[in-house]
């Protein structure tokens, strides 16, 4: 429901990129900040760092 809601109020400049995660446009996020938050809420919660796979594929056309 909150999504539809953030859908709508982009409205036209809503991208729709086809991911699953973005940002709140609709825009891909950028791999490098997922990975620096990520390791900032391991480090927060002091657990051990895993490694993260971000498979970064190009928009289908």
């Amino acid at each position: 429901m909150r999504q539809n809601g953030q859908r709508l109020a982009w409205g036209e400049a809503r991208i729709d990129s086809g991911k699953v995660f973005t940002q709140a446009d609709g825009s891909v996020l950028n791999p490098d900040w997922v990975f620096d938050k990520f390791e900032r809420i391991c480090r927060a919660a002091e657990l051990p760092m895993i490694r993260l796979q971000i498979f970064v594929t190009e928009q289908p056309r």
